[in-house]
């Protein structure tokens, strides 16, 4: 594996937990990215997206130094999927894994595509689904996003709005982003400044959040790569009362 020092990280990204299949190769400091909105599709899309990113050339002729992929929370098939993924090319190409978490690509993501003020606080969501919410928030800053509260999974009813709330800056702006956004836009005592319901993460976003955890070591060996599901006992039984979906 390259040590990636003296020069730009080689990287290669995945994210499928939403409902967009997004993949991003970052070489000598350029980045490329192949992204679709084909919900339910990402399991006959990825790999296509991969070979067409690379050129059709093999993974291993590319020198990279890790694997990045979006974690969760989100589609359990999706992080099934994108997990699989860096797992198998991780062992094939004997290199680290970098996770990195959907909601806060997303917001970042929000940040680069709708030019969200550098002052902003940004919570970023997902339609989990039998009423229920991903968010997690995030500040806004020059170079990405900075977490302020960690992914969780509620009601909108149960979302802390005042611990929210607290976490803004004097005259901070509060962004909601992503597909709980419609959800969570009147919860009462939410001083929400804009919305942005359509904002699907994008795997170049996973590769420049990775860079700082591969600069620290915050890696994971292939062996250990694992989705970040972010459920609650509520949801596990109602999903479990559902029975087996196609």
């Amino acid at each position: 594996m390259a040590s990636g020092e003296g020069r730009s990280q080689r990287l290669l990204g995945i994210e499928t937990a939403t409902d967009a299949c997004s993949v991003a190769l970052c070489l000598d400091g350029k980045t490329a990215q192949r992204h679709e909105c084909q919900p339910r599709q990402h399991s006959r899309r990825l790999f296509p997206m991969l070979a067409d990113l690379l050129g059709n050339r093999p993974p291993a002729s590319l020198t990279l130094d890790a694997i990045v992929y979006g974690c969760g929370p989100g589609s359990f098939t999706g992080l099934r999927i994108a997990a699989s993924a860096a797992q198998g090319l991780a062992f094939s190409l004997n290199l680290p894994v970098v996770p990195v978490s959907t909601l806060a690509c997303q917001a970042a993501t929000a940040r680069r595509e709708h030019d969200v003020p550098e002052s902003a606080v940004i919570l970023s969501t997902l339609d989990a689904n039998i009423g229920q919410v991903y968010w997690a928030l995030y500040r806004a800053t020059p170079e990405g996003v900075v977490e302020l509260m960690p992914p969780a999974v509620c009601t909108p009813e149960a979302l802390p709005a005042a611990a929210i709330t607290a976490q803004l800056p004097e005259a901070s702006p509060l962004c909601v982003v992503g597909s709980g956004t419609a959800l969570l836009y009147r919860i009462p005592g939410l001083p929400v400044h804009r919305g942005y319901a359509d904002v699907l993460p994008q795997a170049r976003d996973l590769l420049s959040m990775a860079r700082t955890a591969l600069a620290s070591g915050a890696t994971q060996s292939a062996a250990d790569v694992s989705p970040v599901y972010v459920q609650d006992a509520t949801r596990w039984k109602k999903l479990a009362e559902q029975g087996p979906r196609a």
